[in-house]
């Protein structure tokens, strides 16, 4: 049987300990905007590259590229830390299937039949969140500003999560190595509180990049990512 815990735990490590990836986001790693501008640059030749390769999933192309810039620059955001721990996975471990990189949905859009303005629910969590936007509601002649947060976050899923709407029902866990944290997947509703910043305590996830059973990268593939 597969150790689904140990891979994702060893995934972690080799991000944060062995490459010693930097979080551009997260003040206290020290990196500079410019930095991490300076990295990211190099993204655009990179998913050029993985398309030569004759890879066609655009999803699974942007994520390959982000793991390559963080195992190059060893400066990335969450998106790339997960990135980076999901191509290892698929590397190094070829039979821990499924593995995939998902993001957080942070907020809910639907449109308001009378004002034909978007309604937007901020995620529910008991901690204080900044809001990284505001819509403004006009509603029986009263103007209020409602504050609304979309979740950016991203995370490296080990194992069978079997989303249903978006909420994990499946077996997995958790690699986070921007949080430096790895967790059961029933463990989500805490561990995203804990970060809710970034989740907005969101526990309902969307699919980034998926190999599935029997799925493997070409030689090609990993020769642009790096990764020994």
């Amino acid at each position: 049987m597969t150790d689904f815990y140990r891979i994702a735990r060893d995934a972690e490590r080799y991000v944060r300990d062995e490459m010693q990836v930097k979080a551009a986001n997260r003040d206290i790693e020290g990196i500079s905007a410019q930095a991490f501008d300076s990295a990211e640059r190099t993204k655009i030749p990179l998913e050029d590259a993985i398309a030569e390769t004759g890879l066609t999933d655009d999803g699974l192309i942007d994520c390959l590229a982000w793991a390559a810039v963080a195992q190059h620059s060893l400066i990335s955001n969450c998106l790339g830390m997960a990135a980076l721990a999901f191509a290892w996975v698929a590397i190094k471990y070829p039979l821990a299937r499924p593995v995939g990189v998902y993001g957080f949905l942070g907020s809910s859009h639907e449109d308001d039949a009378a004002t034909k303005l978007p309604v937007r629910n901020m995620a529910v969590t008991r901690l204080p969140i900044g809001t990284n936007q505001s819509v403004v509601m006009i509603l029986n002649s009263v103007r209020t500003d409602t504050p609304i947060f979309t979740a950016d976050h991203a995370v490296c899923l080990v194992g069978d999560p079997r989303l249903d709407k978006g909420r994990i029902t499946g077996d997995c866990y958790v690699c986070d190595p921007w949080a430096h944290r790895v967790y059961h997947a029933s463990c989500l509703v805490s561990e995203s509180e804990l970060i809710a910043r970034v989740t907005g305590g969101s526990t309902t996830l969307g699919q980034q990049a998926v190999l599935g059973t029997g799925q493997t990268l070409s030689a090609a593939v990993k020769g642009i990512i790096g990764i020994k």
